[in-house]
């Protein structure tokens, strides 16, 4: 394990600074790494990392220092059978494996190699999980099975009242509980599973149904960890809704950092869960609002603006004002703003009047602005002050110049395309008519030949 940090895009975290709190969301910030060989699962117990690794049908367990990185001690725990998860309760591990859930003491691991007791749950065992109030739930697999068994880590005795559903085929690779929730990932259907943590009722079979087989799901505030097609990604816990892509791995734990095992190491990245949000943060009179995937700044008196980068890779600046105002790149690879035309989003639409006239005293140049370097390649476009006599509606003011002691113009020029195009347009219809006329006297000139012709051909 190294204690060298690496950055990824995305980074985040938790802030608290006076009356400024940010919970943050998963940040890409990677604290740390294990490295060993086939890791399968593993849980933190204060600041001890235990990993499970399967040596044939030998389990080992690992121990590692959360902070340091330093190996601790390696522990041969059985020497039949094979583990797929492990979870931790007070003073004990709980390892599922075959059909039993294992139970070892932390404080003597070495001492058999086997456990001081365990549950035979009767099925093929996969998916582990054990409330902070002692109820183990785990996922179990095959054919005409109740997919999720509940116990007491109290005394292992089944849960009272809790039974789910058989289903025909099944494979609970893993599960957490939030909320009385259960979210069970279904490697067999594809898909995410939620039931009730005190009675095992279905709640939804298809909540998050997926395209690929999830090894596992976990959560932490609002936010669903979902590890599929060999990556972790992030879903709203309510809707099911996919928000992100958190980072590539094969299987994750959350507890104060967010574990993801990747090949032959296991990565600890920070600040993990939560929407990224901000209410009310006070700079030189300025509110800013930060919200998850946007970020919102608004000025007092005049309004706002939102910037955020969409799912689909866009970037967009919208109105605050509850318009759908706004510019926008379409897409990671767009190299041109486009603006908001949609005409179900505008209202009061009439022709504009003539322009041509004014069009024609636009004065196209070519400049450079005072503080370009020298060898600055010239620009092409117009002067403000020219326009707004012409324009007054494009000319707007953006920041105060100490030098002019004057706030600076600015020209939207996309906002000079209609009145170009209707420029175009009035030219067209004169040369239209023009052309009429020419054909017309065309015509008649021919008329007027062939007339002098048949006059001097005939005295």
């Amino acid at each position: 394990m190294s204690s060298t940090y690496s950055y990824d895009t995305n980074i985040s975290g938790n802030l608290t600074c006076g009356n400024i709190t940010m919970n943050g969301k998963a940040g890409n910030v990677i604290l740390s790494s294990i490295s060993l060989s086939l890791p399968r699962d593993f849980t933190v117990v204060g600041n001890t990392v235990y990993v499970i690794v399967n040596g044939g049908v030998s389990v080992y367990v690992y121990t590692y220092n959360l902070t340091t990185g330093a190996n601790i001690s390696s522990y041969l725990i059985r020497d039949t059978d094979s583990a797929t998860r492990i979870c931790s309760y007070g003073t004990n591990l709980y390892i599922t494996s075959n059909i039993y859930i294992y139970i070892y003491a932390l404080s003597d691991l070495s001492s058999s190699g086997y456990s001081t007791s365990q549950i035979s749950v009767g099925v093929i065992t996969y998916g582990l999980y054990i409330t902070s109030s002692g109820i183990i739930y785990v996922g179990v697999t095959g054919s005409n099975v109740a997919p999720i068994r509940a116990y007491n880590a109290s005394d292992l005795t089944a849960l009272s009242g809790f039974s789910t559903a058989t289903l025909s085929n099944t494979q609970i690779f893993n599960l957490t509980v939030s909320n009385n929730i259960i979210y069970a990932a279904d490697y067999a259907n594809k898909r995410i599973s939620t039931f009730n943590a005190t009675t095992g009722a279905t709640i939804n079979l298809s909540f998050i149904t997926l395209s690929y087989a999830p090894f596992g799901v976990d959560i932490y505030g609002s936010q669903l960890y979902v590890q599929y097609n060999g990556n972790v990604y992030i879903h709203d816990a309510s809707t099911g809704s996919l928000l992100s892509t958190f980072a590539s791995g094969i299987m994750f734990r959350v507890f104060s950092s967010l574990g993801i095992i990747n090949g032959n190491s296991i990565k600890f990245y920070s600040s993990t869960g939560g929407s990224l949000s901000c209410n009310n943060i006070t700079i030189n009179d300025h509110n800013i609002n930060i919200g998850l995937g946007t970020l919102h700044f608004k000025v007092p008196s005049s309004g706002g603006h939102s910037l955020y980068e969409n799912y689909d890779g866009g970037f967009y600046i919208l109105s605050d004002n509850g318009s759908a105002n706004g510019v926008f790149l379409a897409s990671q690879t767009a190299t041109s703003w486009s603006a908001q035309s949609d005409k179900r989003i505008k209202r009061d639409i009439y022709s504009i009047d003539s322009v041509l006239s004014k069009v024609l005293k636009l004065n196209p140049v070519y400049f450079n602005y005072i503080k370009d370097a020298s060898d600055c390649k010239i620009r092409e476009g117009f002067i403000a002050q020219e326009v707004e006599d012409l324009f007054p509606t494009l000319i707007s003011s953006s920041s105060y110049d100490e030098e002019i002691r004057d706030y600076i113009k600015g020209l939207c020029m996309y906002d000079l395309t209609p009145y170009i195009v209707k420029s175009i347009q009035e030219q067209q219809e004169i040369i239209v008519s023009q052309q009429s006329q020419i054909d017309k006297l065309t015509s008649e000139l021919a008329e007027l030949k062939t007339l002098v012709r048949s006059l001097s051909q005939n005295p």
